[in-house]
């Protein structure tokens, strides 16, 4: 497990590094910050493995890395 900035996790995504993707968005809407994924490069699919919904609207997420989409 590794807690990455944008910057470290676009670059392992990049390198085929990353096997399992933990996501927990938070229910709010802000306007500008940094990306969490580099505008241009490769598409990965994501298989969901696991959701948990907290009283408080947070989603936690866990997907597998699985390969190109079918689209691309």
């Amino acid at each position: 497990m590794v807690l990455w900035s944008a910057a470290v996790g676009g670059w392992l995504l990049g390198q085929g590094l990353v096997d399992e993707l933990n996501r927990i968005p938070f229910p709010v809407i802000v306007g500008d910050g940094r990306r969490l994924f580099p505008r241009r490069g490769p598409d990965f699919g994501l298989q969901l493995l696991a959701s948990d919904v907290f009283s408080t609207g947070i989603v936690a997420l866990t997907y597998r890395i699985a390969g190109r989409p079918e689209y691309a």
